[in-house]
């Protein structure tokens, strides 16, 4: 296509530095570039556009805000207005059960005498009178003190006339006003209902109600507030005739509502607000059209009011405003044009002098694209784009260098590893912002359901699990500043760096929205969260991390809970192994008891668990019982690899466990001690002669003692009832009575050998009391002491 003429050749080629035109005029192909950069001209001009939607949204939204502004303080006046009458109801309601006639007259029918019958409309002018204080904004009041009787402002009715013909509440019968007497309550509002009148009539009322002693008797004062009355109130002031109004209670249930409005739209209404959290404003679309919902609450009564009202009645005041910034942007966008041309035209000639000597370098990717028909910008940028795209590549791999460097800092960190290079710590530090604070551990568990992998298909769960470091990171760092690593499978850490006070807040909003981001998938996995304690310095991170897997440990006694903070708990840094308790594990592995040894390090752990020991100091722990196991076998000369392959010694000298992996730990540790005892176990008969052994030895050194079977059984770390049982099966004899005669084998040695008073001799062989030495000597020896140092030679020194 060619320009034809000059008027053609100016609006395409431009005035003054014109581009190169050929004789046959200036095509358009040849001279592409130039178009090109005209229409990025013009689309600077868009924002002229967008500032001009910018413009008339911010008036609209001015202008709304000044509607809504009006129709709430028109809300909060009819809203102080109904307030001020409920409170007038009340007080008359108050005034009426406290008036002189009332309190003097009012009886149950039953005990009326015949001068109270006589004063009953006395009673009736009363509440009449009461009536009329607010009658435009009261239907009715009655009082009734039995089920015979109720006193209206009309007269006396009997109760199941006035309940089931003259004034019938649909929802609450006859029986409910029957209750109401055994309750005293003062002024409740009950929620409205309908009732029927004895004309046929209906209308919607809410009962007030007040059940109070009057004369020792209880009285029932009912007031009844058409509803029509509150609504007429609102109406009545309201902005816009298209306003339509609802009312609820404190509970969010319906009480009273505008007539044009139907069920399904207040569901629409209602379940609009719940979603948006009941703000005091909100702009919706209720069935099909936009609406202003502004909401109040009584501060009176807990009441909330909602008035609604189109968008429509309002919105004719911004339409002159739109059609006057449409004209403002139709000129902006002309002058544009023409300046763009001009300013294209300028630019147009050095660009095509740098292509052409771009062309001109022997560059083989430019002939290459250029033959693509990369177009004029291709030909200049290609080297460029080469440049970009080299450096792109470098840094994608240094960022995933740097990561798994971060990601390993981290792994070691928490596993009690410290990196010993300072500067190369720092760095890390200050790449993720970890500079200044506090930091804590978070730990997020997923426990799969068997539904988890029947249900969904294996490239889907690869994807999920792929994702769901992704999904828990982006969550985190929208609150907090944090760093997070898959520890193991299934189970996800997070170094969380709190720099101000109120980062703390932004974690457990962090976590909130987490578990509201996994609420529905609870059916196919648990997502439980353990959080460790705040600690000055990230040095510390292994304990919070400690701490944190204690906390979902934790959980298995607190099943009501998903979130566990470690703060809740007393946890300790230390585990509890004495030499007591290694003693127990060797002599049970001395005597062959798998079953006992067993019960031995349920009962230490158990002990370690109730003093709150970490997790991490309970893998300690169980690193500890097995490095028993290896000590023992060693000291009997023992290839410790008989009984455990390398692989299983190294899991079980480790000193970090995870609750997953506890009963697989203790399991294989139990397996361990069991093929110990296999091995070097005895035979029956010599293992119950080793424990007598045991005891007899025991007894011997430590007869002076206060000894007892428990004492005994404690030390060699068998029950008493087995040691009881064995060494009477074995030796014939009690462990009391052995005792005793230990006890008095060695008297007789000091009776005969020392010069050592009776009384001297008994505390020196662990009896304290010199009358029960007496006593047990003549049981065994069938003398006293004196009488026996005489019978061999000894000298008398005094009964003292």
């Amino acid at each position: 296509m060619k320009a034809t003429g000059p008027i053609g050749t100016l609006l395409f080629c431009g005035i003054g530095d014109l581009p190169y035109v050929s004789s046959g005029g200036c095509p358009m192909q040849e001279h592409k570039l130039f178009f090109k950069i005209w229409s990025y001209f013009i689309s600077l001009l868009v924002p002229i556009l967008l500032i001009g939607y910018i413009v008339y949204v911010n008036v609209d939204r001015l202008m709304n805000k000044d509607v809504s502004d009006r129709l709430q303080a028109n809300l909060t006046a009819s809203v102080s207005n109904i307030d001020v009458n409920l409170e007038m109801v009340r007080t008359t309601h108050n005034n009426l059960m406290i008036n002189d006639i009332v309190q003097q007259y009012l009886k149950p029918h039953s005990l009326q005498t015949a001068q109270d019958k006589i004063n009953v409309p006395s009673i009736i002018r009363t509440i009449a009178a009461n009536r009329s204080t607010l009658s435009s904004f009261i239907d009715t009041v009655f009082l009734y003190s039995d089920v015979e009787k109720v006193y209206t402002a009309d007269g006396v009715v009997d109760f199941e006339t006035f309940f089931n013909k003259f004034y019938a509440f649909d929802q609450f019968p006859e029986a409910y006003w029957r209750d109401r007497l055994s309750q005293d309550s003062i002024f409740e509002i009950l929620p409205p209902t309908e009732v029927r009148l004895e004309g046929g009539g209906r209308r919607t009322v809410i009962p007030e109600v007040t059940t109070q002693y009057v004369n020792g008797h209880l009285i029932t004062s009912v007031t009844t507030i058409p509803a029509r009355s509150v609504l007429r109130a609102l109406t009545g002031n309201s902005i816009y005739e298209s306003t339509a109004y609802v009312v609820t209670d404190a509970d969010r249930s319906i009480m009273m509502r505008s007539d044009q409005w139907t069920e399904e739209q207040l569901e629409e209404l209602k379940t609009k607000l719940e979603r948006e959290g009941e703000p005091d404003q909100l702009q919706t679309t209720i069935d099909g059209e936009k609406m202003l919902v502004t909401r109040l609450i009584s501060p009176s009564f807990g009441w909330h009011y909602f008035s609604v009202t189109p968008v429509d009645a309002f919105n004719y005041e911004s339409s002159g405003i739109l059609t006057m910034i449409v004209w403002i942007c139709v000129a902006l966008i002309v002058i544009g044009i023409v300046f763009s041309l001009i300013f294209s035209l300028r630019l147009y000639n050095p660009i095509r002098n740098i292509r052409s000597i771009l062309q001109n370098e022997p560059h083989p990717d430019a002939r290459r694209d250029n033959s693509r028909g990369r177009g004029e910008f291709g030909e200049i940028n290609q080297r460029i784009y080469e440049l970009m795209d080299e450096k792109l590549d470098i840094t994608e791999r240094l960022r995933h260098i740097s990561n798994d460097r971060v990601e390993r800092y981290f792994l070691d960190l928490v596993n009690g590893s410290p990196w010993q290079d300072e500067d190369g710590e720092s760095r890390i530090m200050a790449d993720i912002g970890f500079v200044e604070g506090k930091y804590l551990c978070c730990c997020f568990m997923f426990q799969f359901r068997d539904r988890f992998y029947h249900e969904i298909a294996e490239a889907d769960r690869v994807m999920i699990l792929e994702k769901l470091k992704v999904v828990l990171w982006g969550i985190m760092r929208r609150h907090v500043n944090c760093y997070m690593v898959e520890c193991e499978h299934n189970l996800y850490v997070c170094m969380v760096n709190l720099r101000t006070e109120g980062d703390r807040a932004g974690l457990d909003e962090a976590l909130k929205t987490i578990r509201l981001t996994f609420e529905y998938d609870m059916v196919y996995c648990d997502l439980l969260i353990g959080i460790g304690n705040v600690y000055p310095d990230t040095t510390s991170l292994a304990a919070s991390y400690s701490e944190a897997i204690t906390a979902l440990d934790k959980m298995r006694s607190r099943p009501d809970s998903s979130v566990v903070d470690a703060a809740e708990l007393n946890i300790g840094q230390v585990y509890y192994y004495s030499f007591l308790d290694e003693t127990k594990i060797v002599n049970a592995l001395k005597i062959g008891e798998p079953d006992l040894l067993r019960k031995e390090i349920e009962t230490i752990v158990e002990t370690n668990r109730s003093r709150g020991v970490s997790y991490s100091h309970l893998g300690a722990l169980l690193a500890a019982v097995y490095q028993t196991g290896y000590r023992y076998l060693t000291e009997r000369k023992q290839d410790v690899f008989r009984f455990a392959t390398e692989k299983q010694h190294q899991k079980l000298t480790q000193k970090t466990v995870l609750p997953t992996e506890w009963q697989e730990r203790t399991e294989e540790l139990y397996a361990f001690f069991d093929r110990i005892i296999e091995a070097t176990a005895v035979k029956p008969e010599r293992r119950s002669s080793s424990v007598v052994a045991l005891i007899s030895e025991y007894i011997a050194l430590h007869y002076a003692k206060d000894l007892h079977l428990e004492m005994i059984a404690d030390e060699i770390g068998l029950s008493p009832k087995y040691v009881s049982k064995l060494f009477k099966e074995t030796t014939g004899s009690s462990i009391t009575d052995t005792i005793s005669r230990t006890r008095m084998e060695k008297a007789k040695e000091l009776l005969l050998e020392t010069d050592l008073k009776v009384g001297e001799i008994a505390e020196m062989t662990g009896i304290a009391s010199r009358t029960t030495f007496l006593r047990v000597f003549k049981k065994y020896e069938g003398i006293s002491p004196m009488d026996y140092r005489n019978a061999h030679g000894r000298r008398d020194d005094g009964e003292k």
